[in-house]
């Protein structure tokens, strides 16, 4: 019947206009009229976008990360930022912590909770039963009775991308300095003798050119095995 046809026909519309709100493609984006100079840079963030959530589904925190990273903020902190071998550093750390999470949702709730973590610890400066998790930058300042500095590898701290050039080595230099000061009694550094890296799974880690700097006489070396994992 003709009624029951067109009636057919406008369910069929609705169920097609919800589909395409559920999943929506960010390239329908790109015909929009913008200013010529902007052209390049808007063409940019829609192909980013479509990246980071291919018709409207979220990719996993990892490849959200590597994309915009690639895509915007690389070139932008290279052109920006005198530190940028760190920055990229950091920002390789957090792409590797985010891999254990599946959503953006989960990896942003992680974060918070240790960012209030550390704001809580640095509006206090009081002594409390909690561990601390912070960088070396925004530890500037602050001190603690029993400080451990992790990742004391060649590669890591030094970053692999310091040991190329003399200026951001001594850089890194001066961040170990700011490390270990950190500490009102009691400073442990250490590194895994193994670590997983991306492109060749499993390897040997050396000690960090920094530790083989210091003093034998004012160093306690302890290895210590998985046994008790």
């Amino acid at each position: 019947m003709p009624g029951w046809a067109a009636e057919k026909d406008e369910d069929e519309e609705k169920e097609k206009e919800k589909g395409n709100a559920a999943g929506s493609d960010f390239t329908t984006l790109l015909p929009l009229k913008v200013p010529a100079k902007s052209r390049k840079s808007w063409e940019q963030l829609v192909h980013t976008l479509e990246e980071i959530a291919p018709k409207g589904q979220s990719s996993p925190p990892a490849e959200m990360l590597r994309s915009v990273i690639e895509a915007v903020y690389d070139d932008y902190a290279k052109a920006n930022f005198p530190n940028y071998d760190q920055r990229r550093e950091d920002l390789n750390t957090l792409a590797n912590f985010s891999r254990q999470f599946q959503t953006a949702a989960d990896f942003l709730d992680q974060l918070a909770l240790l960012t209030n973590l550390e704001h809580e610890s640095v509006a206090s400066r009081e002594e409390t039963d909690m561990v601390t998790l912070t960088s070396v930058h925004q530890a500037k300042g602050l001190e603690w009775k029993i400080v451990f500095v992790i990742w004391m590898a060649d590669g890591k701290f030094p970053s692999g991308r310091s040991l190329e050039r003399d200026d951001t080595l001594e850089e890194e230099r001066r961040l170990f300095y700011v490390a270990v000061t950190r500490a009102k009694d009691e400073l442990y550094l250490t590194y895994p003798q193994m670590a997983f890296g991306a492109a060749y799974g499993d390897m040997l880690q050396r000690p960090s050119r920094f530790l083989l700097e210091l003093p034998k006489e004012l160093l306690e070396e302890w290895q210590v095995g998985h046994g008790w994992m």
